[in-house]
């Protein structure tokens, strides 16, 4: 593939893969500004977002960017988001909880997993943490996630 046909492939990816919303957020990952972006479609801020950080020869740290956000693309993983969890920013411990998730899903007998606890105590940001660790390290990966938040999306 030459340098032009992964550059369109990279805004093809951008434009399809993330919303605008998402953009940003890779935007702000690279320590861009967003506003500086023309166009008004998702298609057009793409092709602005690839074309800047060509000009600046940052395509690597773009491209990066894209797959620390959306590890699936190179995997092939789908995932279906709705109410996106971002507080776990800084997760620590619960080395116990995370192996337990680990050995589940090493175990192809088990095909589901329930974990129930009084709200508060951590639920969300454990398996979100281990979501996002697994997706892109594991052996047998996984072929679809499904992550439904309802505290994100006010359905409590």
């Amino acid at each position: 593939m030459t340098q032009q046909e992964q550059l369109v492939q990279l805004r093809k990816t951008i434009s399809q893969q993330f919303s605008k919303e998402e953009i940003r957020l890779l935007c702000a990952d690279l320590g861009e500004e967003y506003e500086n972006l023309a166009g008004s479609t998702k298609d057009a801020i793409a092709q602005s977002l690839v074309e800047w950080m060509e000009r600046r020869e940052r395509i690597p740290e773009l491209t990066d960017a894209v797959q620390q956000r959306h590890p699936e693309l190179k995997t092939g993983l789908r995932v279906y988001e709705h109410g996106r969890y971002n507080l776990a920013s800084q997760f620590v411990g619960r080395k116990k909880e995370l192996q337990e998730l680990d050995d589940w899903q090493a175990d192809a007998s088990r095909p589901m997993f329930v974990i129930v606890a009084l709200g508060g105590t951590g639920k969300s940001a454990l398996t979100w943490h281990w979501l996002q660790t697994v997706k892109v390290q594991a052996e047998r990966p996984f072929k679809l996630i499904i992550w439904h938040g309802f505290y994100e999306t006010g359905q409590v």
